[in-house]
């Protein structure tokens, strides 16, 4: 009875002592949102902690079936893993490998230009490899290492593989902005996109009659970098305008039709 008192008192102060905050910023919840064919970047930092809450039923069934409380480990290093990304967007870690060591920071940047508008959940799953001690009722405390080997004495033994899940993070859901849409009953501009972008991006402007449009492209002075004249159709219209011979920086647009002039903002990114 005291030994069965005495185990479940362990079991208590285990679950007690080793909860853990995520590490991760955010730890979840929701990213900034995409649009398909803008270019897109967002950052998750980190820091590895130097021990971790182990829960032994990720390493599969023990030795006998024997079921034992979760347990804190010293870290040796985590293995991080990004599933769920929406189409055309892509994970990178700082130091090109996502592996990393206790007590170090780190910055995992999801990037690229989305391709569809399918929102997305992702999460980042973790492999953790250390050491601890298991307290295996009855028997006693064991030292175990992951990955390794757990020898449960009258019970056998069974190869420890990293643990997972110590060091998850997620989920996190990406949304999608929703893409403007022309009204055709009247001269109209959506945002170019991409925006920012280097070399191509798209303009869509309508007109609610066939007419000559003028585009023209001015710096942040007001200094004229390109212009020409659309031989607009009725409804939507579509302009396709490269920067190559245009530095990095902000520029502005505008689309005259005669009677109206919209103006909007898009920026060249480096080359």
């Amino acid at each position: 009875m005291k030994k069965l008192l005495l185990f479940i008192i362990l079991i208590a102060t285990n679950v007690f002592v080793f909860a853990q905050t995520n590490p991760f910023t955010p730890a979840s919840g929701a990213l900034p949102a995409f649009t398909v064919g803008t270019p897109y970047t967002t950052d998750i930092t980190f820091t590895i902690p130097a021990t971790v809450t182990i829960d032994p039923s990720s390493f599969g069934a023990l030795p006998g079936g024997i079921s034992v409380p979760p347990f804190a480990a010293d870290v040796d290093t985590v293995r991080f893993t990004v599933t769920g990304l929406p189409a055309g967007l892509s994970a990178s870690f700082d130091n090109g490998t996502g592996i990393y060591y206790p007590n170090e920071s780190g910055t995992l940047t999801i990037s690229g230009t989305p391709t569809s508008s399918t929102a997305s959940v992702v999460n980042i799953t973790s492999e953790t490899s250390g050491s601890g001690e298991l307290s295996v009722p009855i028997i006693g405390t064991l030292p175990i290492t992951f990955p390794g080997n757990l020898t449960i004495p009258g019970f056998g033994s069974q190869a420890v593989p990293r643990a997972p899940g110590a060091m998850d993070g997620g989920p996190y859901q990406m949304g999608t902005v929703s893409v403007q849409e022309l009204n055709f009953s009247k001269f109209d501009v959506i945002q170019n996109i991409p925006n920012p972008f280097s070399g191509n991006t798209t303009i869509k402007f309508s007109t609610p009659t066939a007419g000559t449009v003028d585009f023209v492209v001015f710096d942040m002075i007001g200094k004229r970098v390109h212009s020409e004249k659309i031989q607009a159709v009725a409804k939507s219209n579509l302009i396709n305008f490269n920067a190559d011979k245009l530095t990095a920086g902000t520029y502005f647009y505008s689309l005259t039709n005669g009677t109206k002039t919209i103006t909007k903002k898009m920026i060249v990114a480096g080359k």
